[in-house]
């Protein structure tokens, strides 16, 4: 099976790395937030070293409030090794 590769997953790639591999943003999660479903651009996210992969929600509201979560869980639950 051939794997196709978009320009979208070569961005979202490419995000995730210039991210990584600065020391003075290595510890900063990486969240990929797209409209995307396919399970390949997922798998891409999180192998070039995304912390998290959200779908965005049509609905604003929705959207206001997937990002309201995500903002709780990376600033107040989870905990880093910047934070200790």
């Amino acid at each position: 099976m051939t794997s196709v590769i978009t320009r979208k997953t070569l961005v979202m790639r490419k995000s995730a790395w210039v991210v990584n591999s600065n020391p003075l943003t290595a510890l900063v999660p990486v969240v990929m937030l797209t409209s995307s479903s396919e399970r390949s651009d997922m798998e891409a996210c999180y192998r070039s070293g995304a912390n998290g992969f959200v779908r965005k929600p049509v609905d604003f509201g929705e959207f206001t409030e997937k990002l309201n979560r995500l903002q709780a869980y990376w600033l107040g639950v989870n905990e880093s090794i910047a934070a200790g």
